[in-house]
């Protein structure tokens, strides 16, 4: 059997009747029946007429990226529940009548929301925090620079280790500019948004780092310092 370029993967009975007749309800299409290794039924459900079905299917699976979120999160489905939720659902009022459509949006609400129940739900994480100088062109150099050392290390090629730690000496000199410039546009805007200065400060007092200010030759580091000669 085929639909619209689909074939019919399962060639064994889904279904038995009280009367001991079986029939396939359930049916699986696969657009390419040659990667479909195996399609067989068991014993589904208790007290269901309809067996379960089994598809192995012969594929790459992803490790990043939302397919593979989606294959993690159905990995860790919690199937006690699913059979508990599963098995007391008025399946039987998404097949009766003549509206089809509707019945087909009927079952899929009631998967949906079985789905909701069982599969647990995976929440964006939030995106890393840069610092303000860090610009997009710093972070696609970052990453090069990652690839250069990740090749080198894997070819172990000196000429190739040799230009990543080239690349890394222009990554951080690019960065050191990138941050004086940063500080320099801080300082002419600090006598009209004081919140934006007190919160670089407070940036570098939480990473470690004690700020400090050279003022007229004078290094000074003492936040009640600072706060005085920032008020005059």
């Amino acid at each position: 059997m085929t639909s619209a370029n689909q074939v019919q993967a399962c060639l064994e009975p889904t279904c038995s009747s009280q009367d001991g007749t079986s029939s396939s309800r359930d049916l699986v299409f696969v657009t390419d029946l040659t990667r479909a290794t195996s399609c067989t039924t068991s014993e589904g459900l208790s007290n269901s007429d309809h067996r379960a079905i089994e598809v192995c299917y012969a594929a790459a699976s992803p490790r990043n990226g939302y397919h593979a979120r989606q294959l993690w999160k159905f990995d860790q489905t919690d199937h006690t529940h699913l059979a508990r939720l599963a098995h007391p659902a008025p399946w039987c009022m998404a097949s009766s009548g003549d509206d089809c459509l509707g019945n087909y949006e009927l079952w899929c609400d009631m998967a949906s929301a079985i789905e909701r129940e069982c599969v647990p739900s995976c929440t964006r994480t939030p995106k890393r925090r840069h610092r303000p100088w860090i610009t997009p062109e710093i972070m696609k150099a970052a990453r090069q620079k990652r690839l250069l050392f990740r090749k080198a290390s894997r070819t172990q090629c000196p000429i190739t280790f040799q230009l990543a730690k080239a690349h890394q000496c222009s990554l951080k000199a690019a960065v050191h500019v990138e941050h004086q410039c940063y500080t320099t546009r801080l300082a002419e805007k600090a006598t009209q948004n004081p919140k934006v200065f007190w919160s670089y400060v407070n940036s570098l007092r939480s990473s470690r780092r004690r700020p400090s200010f050279n003022i007229q030759g004078k290094l000074v580091e003492c936040p009640a310092e600072v706060s005085a000669l920032f008020a005059e």
